[in-house]
């Protein structure tokens, strides 16, 4: 196998110099860190239950309890109950949330699209040409965190959570093992998020 270690560790020191660079500049955000990569990950992957959508952060389930908890307030992200099973809780973004989204997007485009403008023609040529295998570099290394995420907790996924556009999706019905009438479907994730919905 090929050694790409100096070519990944030059690759990673320019993604945080670039993102370190895009958060000075564009002065005071609405949007935390941690804020802005669960409203897009609530974007890409559709509504889930806060144990997930924390496994997927890589954060502690008390932290994303808070940061959700703070979210609602602001009106970014809303929950909501399973038809099929009122005590499920899923946090699903709101039309605000949506447009946060959009407008942290739009400024940052705005200020590379200045950065950019600085640059030789052959150096904007050679980043427009570099973006496609960048996409599928990003997609691999999606991919490889799901699957880890999946082989170590065989539970990930809670029932009613969309896979995002173009992913499909499992509905609450869905289910590879036939259970008994009266007996619905539970994962630790779930019954977590349910105590937290009747607690409130």
């Amino acid at each position: 196998m090929q050694n790409f270690g100096e070519t990944a560790d030059r690759l990673s020191h320019v993604i945080e110099r670039l993102v370190r660079g895009l958060r000075a500049s564009v002065g005071s955000e609405q949007l935390s860190p941690a804020a802005a990569s669960a409203l897009n990950r609530l974007e890409s992957d559709g509504p889930l239950g806060v144990t997930r959508l924390a496994r997927a952060e890589h954060v502690s389930q008390p932290a994303m309890t808070q940061l959700v908890e703070r979210l609602v307030t602001e009106g970014l992200v809303e929950r909501r109950s399973l038809e099929t099973d009122r005590r499920s809780v899923l946090v699903s973004l709101t039309d605000a949330g949506r447009a946060a989204i959009a407008d942290r997007r739009r400024r940052r485009t705005e200020r590379l699209e200045h950065d950019l403008d600085q640059l030789p023609p052959a150096d904007r040529a050679a980043i427009a040409a570099a973006i496609p295998a960048l996409e599928r570099l990003v997609e691999a290394e999606t991919a490889r965190a799901a699957t880890e995420t999946t082989s170590t907790d065989p539970t990930a996924r809670e029932p009613g959570a969309s896979t995002g556009p173009g992913r499909g999706s499992a509905g609450p019905a869905a289910s590879s093992t036939a259970r008994p009438a009266g007996h619905p479907r539970t994962s630790p994730d779930t019954q977590h998020d349910k105590k937290a919905s009747t607690s409130r």
